[in-house]
Protein backbone atom coordinates (compact mmCIF):
# COMPACT_ATOMS: atom_id res chain seq x y z
CA UNK A 1 0.00 0.00 0.00
CA UNK A 2 0.96 3.57 -1.00
CA UNK A 3 0.86 6.23 1.37
CA UNK A 4 1.07 8.31 4.49
CA UNK A 5 0.43 5.96 7.79
CA UNK A 6 -2.11 7.10 10.21
CA UNK A 7 -1.80 8.03 13.70
CA UNK A 8 -3.59 5.99 16.14
CA UNK A 9 -7.18 6.59 15.33
CA UNK A 10 -10.13 5.29 17.09
CA UNK A 11 -13.82 5.84 16.13
CA UNK A 12 -17.01 5.31 18.71
CA UNK A 13 -20.86 6.16 18.61
CA UNK A 14 -22.39 6.15 15.67
CA UNK A 15 -19.67 5.60 13.56
CA UNK A 16 -17.75 2.66 14.65
CA UNK A 17 -16.09 1.16 11.75
CA UNK A 18 -13.06 2.18 10.38
CA UNK A 19 -11.72 1.58 6.88
CA UNK A 20 -8.96 2.62 4.44
CA UNK A 21 -9.56 3.74 0.64
CA UNK A 22 -7.53 2.56 -2.02
CA UNK A 23 -7.40 3.25 -5.71
CA UNK A 24 -6.37 0.11 -7.78
CA UNK A 25 -3.45 1.22 -8.36
CA UNK A 26 -2.66 0.89 -4.23
CA UNK A 27 -2.80 4.24 -3.37
CA UNK A 28 -3.62 5.59 -0.24
CA UNK A 29 -6.89 7.75 -0.05
CA UNK A 30 -7.48 8.14 3.53
CA UNK A 31 -9.62 6.65 5.82
CA UNK A 32 -13.67 5.89 5.65
CA UNK A 33 -15.50 6.10 8.88
CA UNK A 34 -19.02 4.29 8.78
CA UNK A 35 -21.67 2.58 10.38
CA UNK A 36 -21.87 -0.49 8.45
CA UNK A 37 -19.06 -2.72 8.23
CA UNK A 38 -21.04 -5.00 5.32
CA UNK A 39 -19.35 -2.99 2.04
CA UNK A 40 -20.01 -5.25 -1.36
CA UNK A 41 -18.49 -4.58 -4.40
CA UNK A 42 -20.76 -2.28 -6.63
CA UNK A 43 -21.68 0.54 -4.19
CA UNK A 44 -21.08 3.51 -3.21
CA UNK A 45 -19.70 5.83 -0.98
CA UNK A 46 -19.72 9.38 -0.98
CA UNK A 47 -16.28 11.34 0.63
CA UNK A 48 -16.27 15.09 1.61
CA UNK A 49 -16.82 17.73 -1.08
CA UNK A 50 -19.33 14.96 -2.99
CA UNK A 51 -16.88 13.11 -4.09
CA UNK A 52 -18.86 9.81 -4.94
CA UNK A 53 -16.37 6.76 -5.65
CA UNK A 54 -18.10 2.98 -6.46
CA UNK A 55 -16.29 0.13 -4.91
CA UNK A 56 -14.70 -2.33 -6.55
CA UNK A 57 -13.03 -4.53 -3.75
CA UNK A 58 -13.28 -5.46 -0.11
CA UNK A 59 -10.58 -6.78 1.67
CA UNK A 60 -11.71 -7.26 5.25
CA UNK A 61 -8.09 -6.87 7.69
CA UNK A 62 -8.66 -5.57 11.71
CA UNK A 63 -4.80 -3.89 11.99
CA UNK A 64 -3.50 -3.20 15.39
CA UNK A 65 -4.91 0.49 14.74
CA UNK A 66 -8.31 -0.43 13.91
CA UNK A 67 -8.87 -0.09 10.64
CA UNK A 68 -11.22 -3.29 9.73
CA UNK A 69 -10.32 -3.40 5.99
CA UNK A 70 -9.52 -1.93 2.93
CA UNK A 71 -11.77 -0.52 0.21
CA UNK A 72 -10.58 -0.26 -3.44
CA UNK A 73 -12.75 2.38 -4.99
CA UNK A 74 -12.53 4.26 -8.46
CA UNK A 75 -14.73 7.67 -9.08
CA UNK A 76 -17.87 7.47 -10.22
CA UNK A 77 -17.89 9.23 -13.89
CA UNK A 78 -20.05 12.56 -13.51
CA UNK A 79 -23.12 11.87 -16.02
CA UNK A 80 -24.48 15.17 -16.06
CA UNK A 81 -24.45 16.80 -19.48
CA UNK A 82 -24.03 13.45 -21.18
CA UNK A 83 -25.91 13.09 -24.01
CA UNK A 84 -28.60 10.35 -24.18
Amino acid sequence: MKGAGFPSLKFTGSMPYLFRLLDPDGNDLGPLASRRCDWQPGERVSRWHGEELEIIRVVDHLDEVGFHGYIVVRPVEDSKGASP
